[in-house]
């Protein structure tokens, strides 16, 4: 029987994943569908860089990523920051102080 116990990830009946067991899954699954084989903390920090390479403002990026400030967001992110962001995120960078 199905547990419906409102996580997102969760294994077939419904149960919380251990972290490990996730982290190995996407790893699979990675393979399967012949994308390059990564972690999911290199998939996450990939997909915060991305957004701030294609211009999304660094605050949404803060919200989207779950960190605690957009200062956080600002130094995680320091890279993508200073090579191919558009004005409207050096923007937020010089508004962060950075």
């Amino acid at each position: 029987m199905y547990v419906d116990s409102g996580l997102v990830v969760v294994d077939e009946i419904g149960r919380p994943l251990h972290p490990r067991q996730f982290g190995e899954t996407f790893k699979r699954l990675s393979g399967q569908a012949g994308v390059p084989v990564t972690t999911l903390h290199t998939a996450r920090h990939g997909f915060g860089s991305y957004l701030l390479d294609q211009g999304v403002p660094l605050p949404i990026v803060s919200k989207v990523m779950g960190h605690a400030s957009v200062d956080v967001t600002a130094r995680v992110y320091a890279h993508a920051l200073s090579t191919g962001a558009d004005e409207r995120v050096r923007s937020a960078m010089v508004a962060a102080g950075l």
